[in-house]
């Protein structure tokens, strides 16, 4: 038999264990206890054990393709060439400036980063606007495709078509999308249609009076 000393050193070397596995240490010795309950409890320890550990494997598997996945998006977001992406924070703060924004705004990442678009190209209007555009799509209504026009640090007039829309931000609360693409050139073939076209009635006019 046991000795209630052996026997309570046993009990204690198993409610060790216990705690240690309640910390996340899996890696531990078997106990030769002698004692059918604790070696039954002892081998449902193991199997829970492996339970967890199978579980956590799948979590970092299931973590990493996640990751890989916000990789492959953030890469394709990064070299979309004509598509000008942003992410903004519920104050409009620039979370995120791609590298068709620096080339279509004239605006370095750096520079634009945690800066709001005030700060960056808005007027107050503009920026007014831009919040009130934020705000709809923070009731889950996505905004756009609108027209918008913008002047950059340069002077350039850009005529812009956009849409704004929320995603889940980090921790919770929302983040914002704001996509653009420039069709500046489109509305200045537009621009000069319907001159030529105004010109053209004038002149038909005139001849007409005539």
């Amino acid at each position: 038999g046991f000795t209630s000393w052996t026997l309570a050193s046993k009990i204690s070397q198993f409610a060790s264990h216990v705690g240690a596995i309640a910390k996340g240490s899996y890696d531990l010795p078997l106990i030769h206890s002698g004692i059918s309950e604790l070696s039954m409890l002892q081998n449902s320890l193991q199997l829970m054990i492996l339970a967890i550990c199978q579980r956590e494997q799948a979590m970092l598997d299931s973590e990493q393709r996640l990751l890989d996945s916000e990789n492959r998006l953030l890469a394709t977001l990064e070299n979309t060439p004509n598509v000008a992406v942003q992410w903004f924070d519920s104050q409009g703060h620039v979370l995120l400036w791609n590298r068709a924004s620096e080339t279509l705004y004239g605006v370095e990442r750096q520079h634009a980063l945690g800066k709001t678009v005030e700060q960056l190209l808005f007027n107050q209007t503009q920026t007014q606007a831009f919040m009130a555009t934020l705000h709809e799509a923070a009731q889950g209504v996505p905004q756009g495709p609108y027209l918008s026009t913008v002047q950059t640090p340069n002077g350039q007039q850009l005529y812009l078509l956009s849409t704004t829309f929320s995603i889940p931000a980090p921790g919770g609360g929302q983040q914002f999308v704001c996509m653009s693409i420039d069709i500046s050139e489109q509305k200045k073939a537009e621009q000069a249609y319907l001159e030529l076209n105004n010109s053209l009635e004038q002149r038909i006019a005139r001849r007409t009076e005539a």
